[in-house]
């Protein structure tokens, strides 16, 4: 059976990420490459998706 928990239940500083997923800190500048590639545009739909869902979270949250 698959618990799932928290992450600051499960993992509490870097340390143990590196521990227990063998991940280290990359100094690479393209690592999130679809933060800086050209990436399509969003069309009017979508952006009125996203316009509905921001407000919908705003009231919720805020």
């Amino acid at each position: 059976m698959i618990e799932t928990i928290g992450i600051s239940q499960g993992i509490t500083s870097l340390t143990e990420v590196h521990l227990k997923f063998n991940l280290t800190r990359t100094q690479k500048a393209n690592f999130f490459r679809e933060w800086t590639d050209n990436l399509l545009t969003l069309d009017d739909k979508e952006k009125k998706v996203l316009d509905i869902a921001l407000r919908i979270l705003v009231r919720t949250f805020l």
